[in-house]
């Protein structure tokens, strides 16, 4: 079975193009909800990546596979623009929880 690590190495690699990205856990949520009809309860790890907008390549594949999961949009966001938006993002505490790092 895969580790919260080796998945979200691999999501990096899927998702943005990033090989060999050093990882940096965050914090480990449980996060119950409902989509088309069935119940899900799963754990979610939040990792920090550092890397250049110019190091992340997000190709068609991702696009499609975004289109099945249902997911509408994807953006990165700025602490300021977090700050600033009324949009709802998740999770919900994201900003506090980033101000709370000492990472930063």
């Amino acid at each position: 079975m895969e580790s919260f690590v080796e998945a979200a190495a691999r999501e990096a690699r899927e998702e943005l193009g990033l090989n060999a990205a050093p990882l940096e856990p965050l914090w480990c949520s449980l996060n119950e909800f409902t989509s088309r009809g069935i119940q899900y309860r799963q754990t979610e790890q939040f990792f920090l990546i550092r890397a250049d907008e110019s190091d992340v390549t997000v190709g068609s594949e991702v696009h499609e596979a975004h289109v099945i999961e249902g997911i509408l949009a994807a953006r990165w966001w700025s602490l300021d623009e977090l700050r600033a938006t009324t949009q709802r993002v998740f999770p919900e505490d994201l900003l506090a929880r980033i101000e709370n790092l000492s990472l930063l």
